[in-house]
């Protein structure tokens, strides 16, 4: 064995082990750990014991430890629907509550970071995907989810510790990876971020958005440049087609020429009148609209609500142009 200072200048000494049959290299701390067969942090306990040394650090770690699991807990309670409902409803879509409480369960022994007190993690997409046991474009829309509403942040490389970066660069490059492993934090949300993140769930139920629009477009549509380069920091400068751009136009002059001829319209009307160029499949329209209503709704102070017998009266909407049974939503003018 061999036990040296290492030349890195943190002052750090190793033990090294040249076993052909177990070689190993470690802290004292992974030393105690291994012999021991324990954690990492039960070994730092032990050895504070010993030495009769104090661990702050360790104390306030088990202590946010502590308030993570009572978040997580709450995420899971019924407490959730009845004081953010609107929260709630979008993230029983999909199963996309069960998967933040499983995935913040999974990333919950990441809190160790001893300079800072953060919970970050740095799996690739599949990993989290395996884990939860979801199809891995599942996931992906998922993580986007999370991101945009601030369970999870994407870090940018300014915000990433300069041996992970460098570590992560490299593993991209040995693999020939097209992209490397994001690396994501996971913060505890105050009561009033999460009431922030209410009024951005309505606004997001409101458009008729889906998680399947959550891209850097969609984002972008919705909710602004600035919003879409936090959620996709990797996109940052994106510059939107010009062909995204004219299908985005031409819902605009569709939606507006229905609404000033009658007083409404409906996504089913829309979807039919519309006209792209290129692909112009229902698919590919639905896809647009659902990403360039809340742009729509917000430029020209519509709305979209949904219909009922009082309101089809109000509107003079006659049986020839819909049916006595059919109560869609209906795009108007903000009354």
């Amino acid at each position: 064995m061999h036990l040296y200072i290492v030349s890195s200048g943190t002052g750090h000494w190793l033990y090294k082990c040249f076993s052909s049959s177990s070689p190993f290299l470690g802290s004292i701390i992974n030393v105690t750990a291994q012999i021991q067969q324990s954690t990492r942090e039960e070994a730092l306990t032990f050895l504070c014991s010993v030495y009769e040394i104090t661990n702050v650090n360790a104390e306030a770690i088990e202590e946010h430890k502590q308030r993570y699991f009572q978040y997580i807990d709450y995420l899971a309670s019924d407490m959730l629907i009845d004081e953010y409902p609107n929260l709630y409803k979008l993230l029983t879509r999909g199963k996309s509550l069960g998967a933040l409480v499983q995935l913040l369960s999974y990333v919950s022994n990441n809190i160790n970071d001893e300079k800072a007190i953060r919970n970050i993690a740095f799996h690739k997409v599949e990993t989290f995907a395996k884990e939860l046991c979801i199809g891995k474009s599942s996931m992906g829309r998922k993580i986007n989810l999370f991101t945009i509403l601030g369970f999870m942040k994407k870090l940018d490389n300014s915000e990433i510790e300069e041996g992970l970066l460098k570590k992560l660069e490299q593993k991209k490059k040995e693999n020939n990876y097209a992209y490397r492993s994001s690396v994501y934090e996971f913060p505890i949300l105050n009561m009033e971020q999460l009431s922030d993140m209410e009024d951005f769930a309505a606004a997001w139920l409101d458009s008729g958005l889906s998680i399947k629009t959550v891209t850097f477009e969609g984002i972008y549509r919705s909710f602004g440049k600035e919003e879409a380069e936090r959620c996709f920091p990797q996109d940052k400068g994106k510059v939107i087609s010009d062909s995204h751009d004219e299908n985005v136009m031409e819902l605009h002059r569709v939606i507006l020429k229905q609404v000033n001829e009658r007083g409404w319209t409906t996504k089913k009307d829309i979807i039919e009148a519309v006209k792209f160029n290129g692909r112009n499949t229902k698919l590919k329209k639905e896809d647009v609209l659902k990403i360039a209503l809340k742009e729509v709704l917000d430029t020209y102070g519509l709305e979209n609500i949904p219909l009922n017998k009082k309101l089809k009266e109000e509107m003079n909407i006659t049986e020839e142009e819909m049916s006595l049974r059919s109560f869609p939503k209906i795009i108007r003018k903000i009354q």
